[in-house]
């Protein structure tokens, strides 16, 4: 269990990079507009925020108890429920009706959210198969994921912030457009 520990503070990392990348200025009051209809470029970036925001705090959580776990099984449970949590967000995100402009930033987060969901559904199955070759194999993979899922995570927000939402308020006040 002690070699995982390192690879696995990558977990906190990402929910610590999910956090800083949304910023924590504005509160959300989102109303239940589901429709196929496209959002607004300020409806998107309050609901990609609020969905973002609570993936990144529940993660960075997780990661903290993931890497402080003390036995295969403790390791086994919270990562299947770091699973379910990155789930969560793929769903949740993919939900959201982008404007159009925002839709090729919109399909690069769901995208790195996918990818990094893959290599931690790898060590899931890993730790489930008893296999500790297996799951030092698939926990170092995670990590260079997370480096990955950053650098997606940035790209994406770029491409966001150049189609004019800016998902939290992190370096300017840009005018509305």
């Amino acid at each position: 269990m002690r070699l995982l520990r390192i690879p696995l503070l990558i977990l906190a990392l990402v929910g610590l990079i999910a956090v800083a990348g949304c910023g924590g200025d504005d509160s959300t009051d989102s109303s239940d507009s589901s429709s196929s209809e496209a959002l607004s470029n300020e409806e998107y970036a309050q609901q990609a925020q609020a969905i973002l925001l609570e993936f990144g705090t529940s993660f960075q959580q997780l990661g903290t108890e993931i890497s402080n776990s003390k036995n295969p099984d403790q390791f086994s449970q919270l990562v299947d429920e770091a699973e379910s949590e990155i789930q969560g967000a793929i769903d949740d995100f993919s939900a959201l009706q982008p404007p159009p402009d925002a839709q090729e930033g919109h399909d690069q987060t769901l995208s790195a959210l996918e990818n990094f969901s893959s290599k931690l559904t790898d060590v899931s199955e890993a730790a489930d198969s008893g296999d500790n070759q297996a799951l030092v194999e698939a926990a170092q993979a995670l990590q260079q994921a997370g480096l990955e899922f950053q650098s997606e995570l940035t790209q994406a927000a770029q491409k966001l912030e150049d189609a004019g939402i800016q998902i939290g308020g992190s370096s300017t006040d840009s005018t509305t457009g």
